[in-house]
């Protein structure tokens, strides 16, 4: 029983566990839903989680018009003077197809691999560590800059590694939404919801562009700490199941009260009432088998996933 009660309080986020503290501490706040409180807070995070993962990507294509550019029309006697080695050769555009192809490929075959390990793990770490390697990997691209690389072997590299960094955003933050959301609301609010794509291709033009003409390692950088951040974030908040905050207060009565946990493929259900049957277990199996698929979502990620696509 000690074991059961350490594992929930292990899943419930350290921020969550802060602000439950806080509602049991002032009568007045024992009025407020916390379950929709939950809800939303996943709603928003998971749409800050994916617009971070876009915005992310969008800086190469940003910095592109700088490192390969027409000098010439400050200094007429060397026309690649202000490109940044190697992509001032002629062959700079295949240079550019390189980077695009590197991380595509990267992504496209990770994307499977990341799906299978986000069935077996806890998504909140996953999605954190992930975005946490996600914007080091954007930063890593600003360094050359900084410190003056040139190698082209470093910028592939450094695509690969953001290309497979960059496939634990979708498997987490569907699956987080399809437990919280059910099968009636899903399609409105997953339609407002994939809004985020949008929104993080915005953002991350918006902050690509604010220091391209200056120093473009920053175009980069900036992105990588706006995505870090939001990692911590959800290490701090995100809440993956239900069950882990409105159940952890009563997994201690799961054999003393007749409540039962149920588990099918990884995602688990506890009764809503104590007197158990087995026509409920079947409510909850059939409820889980609700849930998002993550393959099916890993194929839509790969076919839909239109930030790709600017590359």
């Amino acid at each position: 029983m000690p074991t059961v009660m350490s594992s929930t309080t292990n899943s419930v986020p350290y921020g969550i566990q802060i602000l439950q503290k806080l509602f049991d501490k002032f009568p007045s706040n024992h009025n407020i839903n916390r379950t929709n409180l939950y809800k939303y807070s996943v709603l928003i995070l998971t749409f800050i989680t994916y617009a971070a993962y876009h915005a992310s990507r969008k800086p190469i294509s940003v910095v592109k018009t700088v490192l390969y550019q027409n000098c010439s029309t400050v200094n007429h006697t060397d026309p690649d003077w202000c490109n940044w080695a190697p992509f001032n050769a002629e062959n700079h555009n295949a240079l550019f197809g390189t980077l695009d192809s590197a991380f595509l490929f990267a992504y496209a075959i990770a994307m499977f691999f990341s799906g299978l390990i986000a069935e077996h793990v806890n998504i909140r770490i996953f999605l954190t560590l992930g975005m946490i390697l996600s914007g080091t990997a954007c930063s890593m691209f600003g360094f050359a800059r900084i410190y003056n690389i040139h190698s082209i072997t470093y910028f592939i590299a450094v695509q690969i590694f953001g290309g497979i960094c960059q496939t634990t955003g979708w498997p987490g933050v569907v699956t987080a939404m399809g437990n919280w959301f059910g099968k009636g609301n899903r399609g409105f609010i997953f339609g407002i919801w994939n809004s985020h794509t949008s929104i993080g291709n915005i953002i991350g033009t918006l902050l690509a562009g604010s220091f391209v003409e200056t120093n473009w390692g920053l175009s980069f950088i900036v992105p990588g700490i706006f995505i870090i951040v939001s990692g911590i974030l959800n290490f701090l908040f995100l809440v993956v199941h239900p069950s882990d905050v409105n159940g952890g207060s009563h997994l201690n009565q799961n054999t003393q009260n007749g409540r039962k946990t149920v588990m099918k493929n990884g995602i688990r259900r506890q009764s809503p009432r104590y007197d158990y049957n087995v026509q409920e277990e079947n409510e909850i199996l059939k409820g889980s088998s609700e849930e998002v698929c993550l393959f099916h979502a890993i194929i839509l990620g790969l076919c839909y996933d239109n930030g790709l696509l600017e590359f």
